[in-house]
């Protein structure tokens, strides 16, 4: 995938998908869309086995038809596909805005391994000219190819998604890996949209928290 003459890191994104209803295929479609205010250099797409098949027409899309595994495996069904020395995990209910692929790659670029930027739902829609160290990740961050070689990707006993990401936050601290947040950076996103009609109960966030608890001892 990477030319010799090109000494610039190539970039993966891998999407993951569900669809159950128009409304979260519109909510892909957005997602795909909004990439025009930054596209990396390979675009997965990952499909959970949604009961509604969709025939995405954005050019240069690969597109993987997981088996019905949840959200960790499908994760890693993409990140096993992808080709880039950096790779980019995103859920399918963010709008990138202008800006967002420079920001989110700002910190691998100064010596840290993980990245990650401002989310609207739970920053707001403010942003400031930092970088801080530690802070936790979730619906869009990426990281070093290094990083996933290591960590062998989501830990799939997690099964239907929540707490993956903070399991893998903990294992890379773990590991020595350096995590940083971009503040410069902001993407849109609607928590839970998917999750919640999934698991209206929130059933997966419950399991997924006793799932770490027992794993770690206590949730940090």
């Amino acid at each position: 995938m990477k030319k010799s003459s090109d000494l610039r890191p190539q970039v993966s994104l891998v999407i993951t998908s569900y669809h159950a209803d128009s409304e979260m295929v519109d909510m892909t479609r957005a997602c795909l869309e909004s990439l025009k205010h930054g596209r990396p250099d390979e675009v997965i797409l990952v499909d959970d086995n949604s009961p509604i098949i969709v025939r995405f027409t954005e050019p240069d899309i690969h597109i993987f038809r997981n088996e019905n595994g949840g959200f960790p495996k499908c994760s890693n069904t993409g990140w096993q596909a992808s080709k880039g020395d950096i790779l980019i995990l995103s859920n399918n209910d963010v709008i990138y805005n202008p800006g967002w692929l420079e920001a989110i790659l700002k910190p691998l670029e100064e010596g840290f391994d993980i990245s990650s930027v401002r989310m609207s739902d739970s920053d707001g829609y403010t942003t400031e000219d930092k970088i801080t160290e530690g802070d936790r990740f979730g619906s869009l961050w990426a990281m070093k190819r290094e990083v996933y070689e290591t960590l062998g990707g989501f830990d799939e006993s997690f099964d239907k998604g929540t707490f993956e990401d903070l399991d893998f936050h903990k294992r890379a601290e773990a590991a020595g890996f350096k995590i940083g947040k971009n503040h410069a950076g902001l993407v849109e996103h609607r928590g839970r949209a998917t999750m919640d009609k999934l698991y209206p109960n929130r059933e997966d966030f419950e399991e997924g928290k006793e799932h770490y608890k027992k794993k770690w001892g206590k949730i940090e």
